[in-house]
């Protein structure tokens, strides 16, 4: 892009504001539409207004007149007219194509249709255009649809606000066509109707899986279903072709892809419908560009190289992108996704990116989006071109996110204005936050939790008015739910109702939840914070996350009732609907990491299954009532038998997942109960639901292979996109095998709570601090800030079960936690001076690291195989935990010991291995909150090879294991803290350079303020200031350091003066604070 084109773009930046103020709050909702007037007719989308009169007029010996258009969206619509008149025996319908509507008056001469578009020439005086004080033909894609006697002849007159709303119009009238005496005919009807979104994409289908001219064809047969799928739920834009592309990591459309879309080109024209194609930004790919020189210091971003400053491979990737628009720009749009992670890789950007654009990164996007936007302009004036940038879903306007309302003003003013930019569903004080700070138009991504739930359905789609303002610009994509996984199909068919009607029956606007609203610090290098709002629930009170599985399954009503049933009896049919419509609004999700271990949801999921599994199965058998949805050659068969396979599977699963719930949040009460009365009576309600939980796995167990039998489901695959499932019997019954050894770890663990005496022992202070930056789980622990280090060894631990090792080098351990929004993350310096892995000693598990979070006890060995060996003996089986091991010949623990006022002697330089572990929060029953509590305690099993030596160590010593594997009466208090466990501040601090008689050195005044969560004792602060070279110059402990700090009281030392040594430009500085259970290091430079 030209540097004069640039310059004009930085004209828009104080523009940008006041160009969008006047659509901050948009348009009054429109007028709903009237559902309650279709009686037994199936429409999706529903018209807004429709009044039928008690006449009716046969079309099955009449014609048809029709106007032309330039893409033939008019005989396209004739045509869906005539095929339905023959599918229900009427015969074939006379088409004429007319210069005018004129031409169509004269020629009537019997029944007839009229097609045509543009309000100035209509066949007839008087048609009525307008529904809730606005007019048809102010709104584009409208239409209006009457039946009237014209040369003494009963016609129907399809008039459009332009060629697509008149397409629209013959698709209403498709569905109204019916059985007539002596034909096919239409009820006398007046229809006014218009789209509130003037543009909604829904999702689509896949590319040729190669070039071959088989695969191209079978491939254009397919994708044409999906397009007349699109316009028949009048949608205009349809996902498309790039698949493959995105799986293979590619930056640009295959030559398949493209010669199949130009071939698709005059049929999609035909039915109003444009191709949506998605790249991610980039300047090239590691699967081809890996070996070129060029890209030594591009980094490489999830598969893809970025950069906003190597001027020639940007110059290369915009060709690429030049041929897509040169190609199929005639019909297509493009969406650039800049990468996707954090800060669109913003954070992780080369070093000619730094030198050129400092911390712009505004300007660095803006810079990288209007060269995408010349190009494909250039080739294809007639593109829509939409960028996401990130983050794209928050409000711009919450206290915490002063930068990002930057970030989004600024690049808003150096774009063009009729760029989108596209932003996720949200609240609507969200939406309008992005109105007042951003002049583009608006893509809304909307995506339910039919993708991110693996759902079959969700209410989420009633909600997406919350982002329309009645900008004819904006347009609202049906993000990532339908595709080619035909059990979706019912989510995508509300898309297009609430996309044409925001303000339909049943339809809401998401509220924020000011007591969920919270600050987000992710992952990052530059220190950015996020304030993430929550969604309130209709009813005012609950979560949105908690209530769309207990109320959402049955409101709203209008939703989950009335347009489920009208999509179903269009979908599958008439005879089937019912109970598909009842099975769809109960199946719950298939995803299992997304499963909430809260035991309410629990609960209503287990209910989900077993409704949805009941509502299914009077079907079986009757595979000849199923019917296809218009525009689909889906098995619809094939659809049900797949539920039933899922039902049968999950109603198994989560009924006895929700047991074992139920059974561990009565242990917990028993855990926190204080007086022995109410410890005895919630151990024992703890010990009879673990009882009954054994008893309904039996019964489940019994029931699934029943089921198997009787419905010959052994084999059969899942249909969701988002979980792999179970094919045979056995698979899911080693799936409920992982909960029987918890049910009987329960009953022994509230055995020993009822009948034990609580300890005496204060409960030991562990902090856990969230995590700086990514943490990658593979072995190597340079990702790791050494913060708060849990010691097992002699020193801090108690031994039970066989011989205690002989001293620390025989087995012992330092350990770290940290925590962020998705996982606690584990990692373990463990000495071993005789590693055995599982299956080497008989009947050994070999040696691991175990800990127990809440209950949940968990151990990470080595396999056979020498890889890590994660494995769960109580609580929810981990779904989506990661575990690296790796063997170390000697350890070097200098500054883990540095940290701890406990010296594990005999570990130092000792051989043993390194354990590190992801774990998601849900099967922890734990919230990724700063001051959550965690019940926390660590041990490592020691096993000896050929001697009858096996010892497990662990840490609280209060620790009262059972001998089944290890089960807590008496925790340690784990608290997630945020990015540091204390507070540390180093006020006014200076660097004072001075001359002394053996030359000049540097001194550092200053004074140190600490505030911690906890009461720390043992307290003292140690300082070291580095050279140049990074060795020590000057160590010691800061002065006045008192020995004790209360909890929340602040502490601040005297002005202290500290010789750093020889004097230096910058003095690099490392505080360890040093407390009993508190081990925290921090890095200054004092200049």
């Amino acid at each position: 892009m030209s540097h004069r084109k640039y310059s004009i773009a930085m004209a828009f930046v104080l523009a940008g504001a006041a160009l969008s103020a006047a659509r901050a709050d948009g348009k009054p909702f429109p007028p709903a539409p009237q559902w309650d007037k279709l009686g037994t007719v199936d429409i999706v989308p529903c018209p807004k207004w429709i009044e039928f009169s008690d006449t009716s007029l046969r079309l099955s010996e009449g014609a048809l007149f029709h106007l032309s258009d330039a893409d033939g969206c008019l005989a396209r619509g004739a045509e869906e007219i005539a095929a339905g008149i023959a599918e229900l025996g009427g015969g074939s319908l006379r088409v004429n194509a007319v210069a005018d509507a004129a031409a169509a008056v004269a020629a009537v001469a019997g029944p007839a249709i009229i097609i045509g578009y543009g309000h100035d020439r209509l066949p007839l005086p008087d048609v009525e255009h307008t529904y809730g004080g606005i007019s048809v033909w102010g709104e584009g894609q409208g239409y209006v649809v009457t039946t009237r006697e014209l040369n003494g002849h009963g016609v129907v007159v399809i008039w459009g606000s332009d060629p697509r709303g008149a397409l629209y119009g013959c698709i209403t009238l498709r569905h109204l066509l019916k059985h007539t005496t002596g034909g096919v005919g239409v009820t006398g009807v007046t229809i006014v109707d218009w789209p509130d979104f003037k543009q909604r994409v829904t999702s689509g289908f896949f590319g040729a899986r190669d070039d071959t001219e088989g695969e191209i064809a079978k491939s254009i047969e397919v994708a044409q279903r999906f397009i007349r799928r699109a316009a028949l739920l009048k949608c205009n834009a349809i996902s498309a072709a790039n698949h493959w592309t995105v799986r293979a990591k590619l930056d640009y459309l295959r030559e398949c892809d493209l010669r199949l879309l130009e071939r698709l080109i005059p049929y999609a024209k035909s039915y109003g419908v444009r191709f949506h194609i998605q790249h991610f930004t980039s300047v090239g790919t590691s699967a081809r560009d890996k070996g070129d020189s060029r890209y030594a210091d591009v980094p490489n971003l999830r598969g893809w190289y970025m950069s906003w400053s190597h001027q020639e491979l940007i110059g290369l990737s915009m060709e690429r992108f030049r041929n897509e628009a040169r190609r199929i720009g005639a019909n297509t749009d493009w969406f650039f996704h800049y990468p996707d992670v954090h800060e669109g890789g913003w954070a992780q950007r080369s070093k000619a990116c730094r030198e050129r654009w400092g911390d712009d990164h505004a300007a660095a996007d803006a810079h990288f989006g209007n060269e995408l936007y010349q190009t494909m302009r250039e080739a294809s004036p007639t593109s829509r071109i939409s960028l996401c940038c990130y983050p794209y879903g928050l409000d711009l306007e919450l206290p915490g996110n002063v930068r990002t309302r930057q970030y989004f003003r600024k690049i808003s003013g150096l774009l063009p204005e009729d760029v989108l930019l596209v932003r996720r569903e949200g609240t609507r004080a969200a939406f309008r936050s992005w109105w007042r700070n951003i002049r583009q138009p608006i893509r809304l991504a909307w995506s339910p939790r039919t993708f991110w739930g693996a759902r079959a359905l969700a209410p989420d789609m009633a909600f997406v008015k919350s982002g329309w303002r009645g900008d004819p610009r904006d347009g609202v994509e049906d993000c990532l739910t339908v595709y080619s996984r035909p059990v979706l199909d019912v989510s995508g068919y509300t898309f297009a109702e609430y996309a044409w009607n925001v303000n339909a029956p049943g339809s809401g606007v998401w509220q924020a939840d000011p007591l969920a609203t919270k600050k987000v610090v992710p992952p990052s290098t530059s220190g950015d914070s996020y304030v993430f709002e929550k969604i309130l629930a209709p009813d005012g009170e609950s979560s949105w996350a908690k209530w769309v599985y207990l109320g959402g399954r049955r409101e709203p009503k209008a939703f989950n009732h009335d347009l489920i049933d009208r999509c179903c009896r269009l979908i599958y049919g008439r005879d089937v609907a019912p109970a598909m419509a009842e099975a769809l609004r109960y199946a719950p999700l298939v995803q299992e990491s997304k499963w909430s271990s809260d035991p309410d949801i629990a609960v209503a999921l287990a209910e989900s299954a077993e409704r949805s599994f009941q509502a299914l199965v009077p079907l079986w058998g009757q595979e000849e009532l199923f019917g296809k949805a218009p525009g689909s050659e889906v098995d619809t068969h094939g659809v049900y038998t797949q539920m039933v396979k899922v039902n049968t599977d999950l109603r198994a699963i989560l009924g006895v997942r929700a047991a074992k719930i139920s059974a561990d949040a009565l242990l917990d009460q028993a855990r926190d109960a204080v007086a022995p009365a109410q410890r005895q009576a919630a151990a024992q309600a703890a010990e009879s639901s673990a009882v009954r939980g054994l008893e309904r796995l039996r019964t489940a167990r019994r029931e699934l292979r029943d089921d198997y039998k009787r419905y010959g489901l052994e084999g059969k695959p899942w249909y969701m996109l988002l979980a792999a499932g179970y094919r045979t019997c056995d698979e899911v019954e080693k799936k409920l095998d992982t909960y029987a050894g918890g049910f009987r770890l329960v009953q022994e663990e509230a055995d020993a709570l009822r009948n034990a005496p609580a300890s005496g022992a204060r409960p030991r202070d562990v902090l856990v601090p969230k995590a700086a930056g990514r943490i990658t789980i593979d072995g190597d622990v340079s990702d790791w800030e050494l913060l708060n280090p849990v010691a097992v060894g002699d020193e801090s631990c108690s031994a039970h079960t066989g011989l205690r090792p002989a001293g620390n080098s025989d087995g012992s351990a330092v350990c770290y936690f940290a925590w962020d929004r998705k996982y606690l993350y584990l990692l373990a310096k463990v000495v071993d001076d005789d590693r055995v892995r599982a299956g080497e000693e008989k009947g050994s598990v070999g040696d691991a690291l175990c800990f127990w979070l809440n209950g949940t006890h968990v151990a990470i060995g080595t396999s056979a195989s020498g890889t890590a060996q994660l494995t769960a003996y109580a609580g929810i089986p981990l779904v989506n935990a990661v575990a690296a091991i790796r063997g170390v010949p000697a350890h070097d623990l200098t500054c883990d010991v540095a940290l701890m006022h406990l010296r594990p002697g005999e570990m130092h330089g000792e051989p043993g291995y390194v354990v590190e572990a992801r774990l998601p929060w849900e099967p922890l029953r734990i919230r990724p909150e700063a001051g959550e509590p965690v019940r926390l305690a660590v041990g490592i099993r020691d096993v000896d090879r050929g001697e009858e030596r096996s010892s497990t160590i662990v840490f609280p010593p209060t620790f009262k294991p059972t001998h089944s594997g290890g089960l807590l009466t008496d925790f340690s208090r784990a608290t997630l803290t945020d990015e540091t466990p204390i507070d540390v501040d180093l006020v006014d601090l200076r660097k004072e350079d001075r001359t002394m008689q053996l030359g000049t050195d540097s001194f550092v005044h200053g004074a140190l303020a600490l505030e911690s969560p906890i009461d720390l004792s043992g307290l003292r602060v140690h300082y070291v200031f580095r050279g140049v070279d990074g060795r020590s110059i000057a160590s010691g402990l800061v002065p006045g350091v008192p020995g004790i700090l209360r909890a929340s009281i602040p502490w601040r030392s005297e002005p202290f003066e500290i010789n750093a040594g020889p004097a230096r430009k910058r003095v690099p500085l490392v505080l360890t604070v040093i407390a009993d259970g508190v081990g925290a290091r921090f890095e200054a430079t004092v200049e």
